[in-house]
């Protein structure tokens, strides 16, 4: 579309976004930059949307904004959708930072978990040696002390025999 094409079109009352867009084409001359920070500012369209067209690409663009309320309207649209996108990115981002610091804490509350489950079991190991080895002194202990009964229990009873007869 050429310059004159653009300056030439009539302002639209109805709507208060062509009607700066008239004021903006009347310029005659712009820049690329300036018709992408138009179309953000009268628009909405993202500067990173804008960038990928030319300057020609954004001239048109911006008559058929003017010119054409369906065009107008899926635009709004697509706004308004990306938008609600981005807002959607934003909180879902902020959720996956609180999630992985979340993740972090759990991550190091179970190393520590795991190394005192470790250490307990260490320390179960050195209990159960050492009640094997208090264990086995009872157990040597009672053995003994049963041998020593069982004699006086035998020299009890032949004595009661030699006594008897």
């Amino acid at each position: 579309m050429t310059k004159s094409k653009v300056v030439a079109l009539q302002p639209k009352k109805e709507q208060s976004s062509v009607h700066i867009s008239h004021q903006f084409i009347k310029k005659k001359s712009f820049t690329n930059q300036e018709l992408a920070t138009h179309l953000k500012k009268v628009y909405g369209i993202n500067r990173n949307i804008a960038q990928i067209l030319t300057k020609e690409q954004k001239e048109e663009l911006l008559f058929l904004l003017v010119e054409n309320k369906t065009v107008l309207t899926l635009v709004e649209t697509f706004v308004q959708k990306n938008q609600e996108i981005s807002q959607n990115n934003r909180q879902f981002g902020r959720q996956r930072e609180r999630v992985k610091k979340e993740l972090e804490v759990s991550k190091s509350k179970n190393q520590e978990l795991l190394q005192e489950l470790s250490s307990m079991r260490r320390q179960l190991i050195v209990f159960k040696k050492q009640i094997y080895l208090i264990m086995e002194n009872i157990h040597y202990r009672l053995l003994g002390d049963l041998f020593d009964r069982s004699e006086i229990i035998y020299l009890t009873r032949e004595l009661l025999k030699s006594l008897k007869g």
